[in-house]
């Protein structure tokens, strides 16, 4: 890959205006937000080709001084969408965000841990048994977390943080009326929570991952990109 002199600001330009068309109107929106709040008047004015992992990961730990780590890890979360799309127009080789972590807050608090549910032998059991199947990374994601199946359904991937091993549960998909709609559960705390997952958990999403990716190679166009993280073959939510 040739070293692209593009600026980061018109990269996240173009980014926005190609896939606007193809995400929900809220995720736009905090895209956009993102990019024009926190990351364009620090890193802007930054080629491609400059951009490093200890430059974003310096850029992140200014930012923690001033928002909360739930708006960092946003923040992270849509330069690293940005520079993937980067990647697969071969604009830079590979994407630096990938060797960052969202810095651990000041105020002591920690994230939730899910229980373990499951002895090690029925663990392997459903691995085994799901391994090669499309939903076998959903199966053991409900597994290994013990979430309800609408939370999560509703997880999009601005809510996972693969480097940290962790999701904020957020919303919940029900079905009212033969139709899927999306609630709001932060208005409690029991309903918006932060919980580090299990090594099987996030071994399912780094498979799901994988397998969303190859799903958008073979739709092409027709992939709907909704960013929520358990979808159908075009994108769209279960």
């Amino acid at each position: 890959v040739k070293p692209d002199r593009t600026m980061l600001r018109e990269h996240l330009d173009a980014w926005l205006a190609a896939v606007g068309g193809e995400l929900r109107p809220k995720t736009l929106r905090s895209y956009s937000d993102m990019c024009r709040l926190y990351i364009v008047p620090h890193l802007g004015a930054v080629r491609l080709a400059d951009l490093t992992p200890a430059g974003i990961q310096a850029w992140m730990t200014q930012l923690r001084k001033r928002v909360g780590p739930r708006t960092v890890s946003l923040a992270r979360s849509t330069l690293r969408e940005a520079l993937e799309w980067g990647v697969s127009l071969g604009q830079v080789a590979d994407n630096p965000v990938d060797r960052t972590r969202v810095p651990r807050p000041a105020d002591g608090k920690r994230r939730r841990r899910v229980g373990k549910f499951l002895s090690d032998e029925s663990e392997r059991l459903i691995s085994a048994a799901y391994a090669r199947t499309r939903l076998g990374p959903f199966i053991e994601f409900q597994w290994m977390t013990g979430l309800r199946p609408g939370e999560s359904l509703g997880l999009l991937w601005e809510d996972v943080d693969l480097d940290a091993g962790a999701v904020n549960i957020r919303r919940s998909r029900v079905q009212i009326g033969g139709r899927m709609l999306d609630q709001d559960t932060t208005k409690t705390d029991a309903g918006m929570r932060e919980l580090a997952l299990p090594r099987r958990a996030l071994e399912a999403l780094h498979r799901q991952h994988a397998m969303q990716a190859k799903d958008r190679l073979l739709a092409g166009e027709a992939y709907e990109a909704s960013g929520l993280v358990f979808t159908t073959r075009t994108g769209g939510g279960k």
